[in-house]
């Protein structure tokens, strides 16, 4: 409210989506974050020789694909085609849902975890978009 609209993200007081402008980067940068998660999560054991180390990566592959489908179904569920830059955000919500649980979860709960991180996601990002369309700065730009 501060800085005002982004230019272009609100025309006749309804919101427009500004689609990424790079995809492929997208997805990547995602590669590379759940590259790194599977190095954090099985890495916070601090013991390779625990055993707890192949569950925990488990529950993280887990989680992070369930709730990529689980993105992909809800925007099909909306009628809308499936995104990747929303899958790509709904892989991400499903790996940060498991961090804190993922050594003492069974594969089912990772599962279930992760595809409610996913439906989660989807429904955040249009509820916010509607919240904020709702402010009366956001909607209007200032002419000063």
């Amino acid at each position: 409210m501060v800085l005002g609209p982004r230019i272009g993200k609100y025309k006749d007081g309804k919101t427009q989506p500004i689609p990424a402008h790079h995809v492929p980067m997208v997805v990547f940068g995602t590669f590379i974050l759940a590259f790194g998660w599977f190095g954090f999560n099985p890495g916070s054991t601090l013991a390779g020789t625990d055993l707890r180390i192949a569950m925990i990566a488990v529950n993280t592959m887990l989680a992070s694909v369930t709730a990529c489908l689980a993105t992909m179904l809800t925007l099909w569920a909306m009628k809308m085609k499936p995104d990747p830059t929303m899958m790509c955000n709904g892989l991400l919500s499903g790996l940060v849902a498991i961090t804190a649980p993922c050594a003492f979860v069974d594969t089912c709960g990772a599962a279930i975890i992760g595809a409610v991180a996913g439906v989660l996601v989807v429904l955040s990002v249009f509820f916010w978009t509607k919240c904020i369309s709702m402010i009366p700065s956001a909607r209007f730009p200032s002419t000063a």
